[in-house]
């Protein structure tokens, strides 16, 4: 069972055919359904810095610009998605990433799953622990997104981290 909270110090997405590429901190609340993400994006030639807030429980997100500290709030309509192995999920078994050989390897538990809309979604997770480690999330309207998580640590040390940046609040 994936933590309820996370810290996943180092995030990497990218999606070629769009030429878009993402390296973030983020801090991950499955409770109250809660995530904060510094990114640095990579678009065509383009390097933008955001620090943005999701708040599904509230139904708002934040997007603050880093360069020109301008702050977006908008109504979040798009539903909460879990950093955890989907429900409907099938296995697709175990392997090593490294070697077997003298715990020189990290043992994974692989999942896939297709949704009622089309979507494909395969990822894979440490094993016993559930922690995350990749994804790759294709549909026709989005295209191929794979996303790896590094340096995942188990709870949220700051809570604060969860409050909109000043930026984002009305005078």
């Amino acid at each position: 069972m994936l933590p309820v909270s996370l810290k996943l110090k180092n995030l990497f997405q990218m999606d070629i055919t769009k030429k878009f590429a993402e390296r973030a901190h983020i801090s991950y609340d499955a409770i109250n359904q809660r995530i904060r993400k510094v990114e640095e994006v990579y678009f065509n030639e383009d390097r933008e810095y955001y620090d943005v807030l999701w708040l599904h429980n509230e139904g708002m997100e934040y997007r603050l610009n880093l360069k020109t500290k301008m702050c977006n709030v908008t109504a979040l309509t798009r539903p909460f998605r879990k950093i955890g192995i989907p429900a409907n999920a099938k296995s697709g078994g175990e392997a090593y990433i490294g070697s077997s050989v003298a715990n020189d390897g990290v043992l994974v538990s692989l999942w896939s799953e297709t949704t009622e809309q089309g979507a494909k979604y395969y990822g894979s997770w440490t094993y016993p622990a559930c922690v995350p480690v990749s994804d790759y999330f294709y549909d026709s309207s989005v295209g191929l997104v794979q996303t790896h998580f590094y340096n995942v640590e188990v709870g949220i040390s700051d809570p604060d981290r969860f409050i909109p940046p000043m930026e984002c609040k009305k005078p």
